[in-house]
């Protein structure tokens, strides 16, 4: 029953991963525009301070593990939605 749910809900992961990965990128750009109106630094462009390239790898990184997360959360609810069933930890099966 778990290898049929995992199979089943492949499909589901990677659209929603996609999306998910989608806006993340778009709101990554929005926060970073409201704190800087250049673009992001690059960790090894010579003129960035330190603090900045750190800041923007932050503001970056934590923007795609939310993201990520609500994704994965609204595909499995989705999912669940559709065939009644949890396809992770907990669903009952």
């Amino acid at each position: 029953m778990k290898l049929l749910v995992k199979l089943l809900y492949k499909p589901f992961g990677i659209v929603f991963g996609l999306l998910g990965g989608l806006a993340a990128r778009q709101l990554f750009a929005l926060l970073w525009s409201r704190i800087d109106r250049s673009a992001p630094p690059a960790p090894r462009d010579a003129c960035a301070c330190a603090g900045e390239v750190v800041a923007a790898a932050a503001l970056q990184a934590a923007t795609f593990a939310a993201a990520k997360a609500a994704a994965d959360r609204a595909g499995a609810q989705t999912f669940r939605h559709l065939f009644g069933i949890w396809p992770g930890e907990g669903g009952g099966d």
